[in-house]
Order: C-alpha cells, then sequence, then structure tokens
C-alpha cells in the first residue's frame, strides 16, 4: 500500500493496526527510510506491528529474543522456535556462512555499521547463536583497516562506496558487503552504476568469497523475507515447524545452489 507523503502518523498506525487484525495478511513490511512530509516517529510503525505478522524482524519482541537467546536451529539457519523472525538482511549473511561452510564457531567477525536493519542484528545473530567473536566497528572508528584485517568475517553495511580497500583484507577471509550506493558512471557521464562499501576488484585478490554488488546480499534478503513470511503463514494456522534443512525441506529450497554459486563470487 503507498500512502501519499503528508499521511499523518496516526493513520499510518490505523492502517496497520487493521492489517494486524486481518486474518489473510500474514506478513507486514514497512518500506524504510519514509519519504514523508510528515513529523513520522519510525519506531512507532514498527512496534505497532505485530509480532507473528513482523516478517522483517524490527519491532521490539523479535530483536529482543534476537538479541539475549541463541534461536538458530543448530542444523541449520531457520529458528528453533515459533513466533520469532529473523531480520532479512541477517538471515542473508548467515545463509552465505553457511553456504560456503565457514567455521564461524570462534572466528573473529568484524562488522562495519550497527544500523537496525542490518549491522545491530547480524552482530547479535553471529554472536548470540553461532559463536562467533564479534568486533562492531563504526565508519569513523580508529584504525579501521587494522580491525578489518584481522577478521576472519568482514560485513559491511554504512553505504559509503569503495570503503574497505583490498590490502585491508584478510587472506582468506570471507567478505559480505551490504552497502548499496548509486555513482556516476566514469565510463559513460550519461549512466550511473552501483557500488558496495567494498572496492571489489582489489579485495577479490584477498577474499577466498566475497558477495558482490548489485546481486549479491539483496537478492537473498528478498528470499528470506518469502521464507519469513511462509513461517508466519504457517503459524497463523498451527504449524509449528519452520522450514529448515532438518525437517521435510532442504536448505536448497531457500537458497538454491545454483544461485549462491553465481551470486557468492570469488
Amino acid at each position: 500500500m503507498r500512502f501519499p507523503s503528508h499521511i499523518p502518523e496516526s493513520v499510518l498506525l490505523d492502517y496497520v493496526y487493521k492489517l494486524n487484525s486481518d486474518s489473510s495478511v500474514h506478513g507486514i513490511t514497512l518500506q524504510l527510510p519514509f519519504d514523508s512530509d510528515s513529523n513520522i516517529n519510525v519506531t512507532n510503525p514498527l512496534n505497532a506491528v505485530a509480532t507473528l505478522k513482523d516478517v522483517e524482524g524490527l519491532n521490539p519482541y523479535n530483536t529482543a529474543v534476537l538479541s539475549r537467546r541463541d534461536i538458530l536451529c543448530p542444523h541449520c539457519e531457520n529458528v528453533k522456535q515459533q513466533h520469532v523472525h529473523i531480520p532479512c538482511t541477517a538471515a542473508a549473511c548467515y545463509a552465505f556462512i553457511r553456504h560456503v561452510n565457514f567455521p564461524i564457531i570462534g572466528s573473529r567477525c568484524v562488522i562495519i555499521g550497527g544500523g537496525r536493519l542490518v549491522g545491530a542484528p547480524t552482530a547479535d545473530l553471529l554472536s548470540r547463536s553461532c559463536g562467533a567473536t564479534v568486533i562492531q566497528c563504526h565508519i569513523q572508528s580508529n584504525n579501521i583497516n587494522e580491525e578489518i584485517n584481522r577478521g576472519d568475517v568482514v560485513i559491511s553495511a554504512v553505504g559509503h562506496p569503495r570503503l574497505i580497500k583490498g590490502e585491508w583484507i584478510k587472506p582468506g577471509a570471507l567478505v559480505i558487503d551490504c552497502g548499496y550506493s548509486v555513482l556516476n558512471d566514469p565510463r559513460n557521464p550519461n549512466k550511473s552504476r552501483c557500488v558496495g562499501d567494498v572496492e571489489f576488484e582489489t579485495a577479490i585478490e584477498n577474499a577466498k568469497w566475497i558477495t558482490p554488488v548489485p546481486g549479491g546480499v539483496g537478492p537473498v534478503s528478498i528470499a528470506m523475507l518469502f521464507r519469513n513470511t511462509v513461517n508466519s503463514a504457517k503459524w497463523s494456522v498451527g504449524l509449528n515447524n519452520s522450514i529448515c534443512s532438518c525437517s521435510n525441506y532442504s536448505e536448497n529450497d531457500i537458497l538454491s545452489k545454483e544461485h549462491a554459486d553465481r551470486k557468492v563470487s570469488r
């Protein structure tokens, strides 16, 4: 549903409550940031979404559970309890880690960025549920290149084009680029191009695995959104099992090997 930019917060909240009570709706997402002329506090609409239908995993219950509990099934990347949705990009990052069979337990994971959509939930997921040593950096952290160079896994989500240079990457590291920026194409001033936070052309020399931009984390995040929505629909009719590779489903139902091989580039 697209609303006019002048919609009052109260009207938006009323619509969210209406969707909460509609049994035919299994997932609610809010397109952030709001393109709004009104003074809308984004926290209020996010908090208003029913936990079961919060398929982006951004309301207080989902974020609290993610930060305090080991919620992942030990055999796959899905949740092992009902009514908890992992934020989509955090789930996508973990899907890439699993796909390349990276030994995440005990590894040093450096995350650049601490936003509510990517950095914060990914840090919680990897530290609480995966046993990784997580180091979170701000874009202005001192000696950020040295921190990145010590990372077995590097995940960036700051939206700063080509911030991370190839020489900063530890040889053999896994690099997951969640950044997205649009720049003018120097080869054609009439066109633009999308780039990530990582200088892909140089980073690929040191990284063992690296996700491209575009076509890397984004499509898998969308797949995770659909997975959360399917789980929500199943839970709403009393089905307790989530989609996971230790039930009647395989991991390839969520992230096909062909797709992942194409999206995780060396």
